[in-house]
């Protein structure tokens, strides 16, 4: 959700963008970031960095949410894949 509003918040001169964003959220189901998330997030960045990959700090979090979540996660976000999260699953788009 944080990274969709980002996207049409930088388009204020298209508001068109925002209510597209809004219509979406507003058909999905939108999990909170909770302790299990947190938990997956600060696993999967020791495991990063003991392997010496790096990905963006929101990046991680995202992966992380889906990871703790249990579902898949459709990216197309090499800095994420480059992870390699055991047991996470990724489809690209």
């Amino acid at each position: 959700m944080a990274e969709l509003v980002y996207g049409a918040r930088l388009r204020d001169n298209n508001p068109s963008v925002m209510s597209a964003v809004r219509a979406f959220l507003a058909r999905i189901l939108i999990h909170a970031w909770d302790e299990a998330a947190a938990e997956a997030h600060a696993r999967i960045r020791i495991q990063a960095k003991r392997l010496g990959r790096s990905a963006g700090t929101f990046d991680i979090m995202i992966a992380a949410h889906a990871d703790a979540l249990g579902v898949t996660l459709v990216t197309n976000d090499a800095a994420i894949k480059n992870l390699a999260i055991g047991g996470l699953k990724i489809v690209s788009w």
